[in-house]
């Protein structure tokens, strides 16, 4: 049986975390947006190794350590509920004030993003957006997501010609 520490170490150490990390960067830096990630700095991380288990879940609370760290800032109902918040009304506002980029990159974007996602339904998805305005939870993610997928093939496909250009011969 693995230990919490192993366990930790390895989701850390898989890769899956580095590459996922990487592509998020490039998503959202495609939009203008620098992504900050506090907990993945990589003191805290290795704070966060060498805690025994008993200080990362106590008395069946999990994030005991940041839940009594942080307990005399944040309201109690926060540190103790026990869902993840929900990121929904940032992704509307982001979505909301970013109208003329989207519609860019769903035009100039949909052939590169055809082959991995269904540009019929992710237009209606966008659509339904707009008419739902503060209420719209339904697809977000995906929208956000096949959005900073396209914003990445795109950024591939410029790099890939970039390379293609260095190196064709000049005759």
């Amino acid at each position: 049986m693995r230990s919490a520490r192993e366990a930790h170490y390895r989701g850390l150490a898989t890769g899956l975390i580095t590459s996922s990390l990487e592509a998020f960067d490039r998503g959202v830096a495609a939009f203008g947006i620098d992504a900050r990630l506090p907990f993945m700095d990589r003191r805290l991380v290795e704070f966060a190794l060498a805690l025994p288990s008993e200080q990362k879940f106590r008395q069946g609370w999990n994030r005991s350590m940041v839940r009594r760290g942080l307990s005399h800032v944040l309201p109690d109902v926060v540190c103790r509920r026990l869902d993840k918040g929900n990121l929904g009304h940032n992704f509307r506002h982001g979505l909301a004030i970013e109208q003329v980029r989207i519609e860019q990159t769903l035009q100039v974007s949909s052939e590169v993003i055809a082959p991995y996602v269904d540009v019929a339904a992710l237009r209606d998805l966008y659509q339904r957006f707009l008419s739902q305005g503060k209420k719209a939870d339904e697809g977000l993610l995906v929208l956000l997501l096949s959005l900073i997928l396209a914003a990445w093939l795109r950024d591939e496909q410029a790099q890939s010609s970039q390379k293609e250009m260095l190196l064709t011969p000049v005759i």
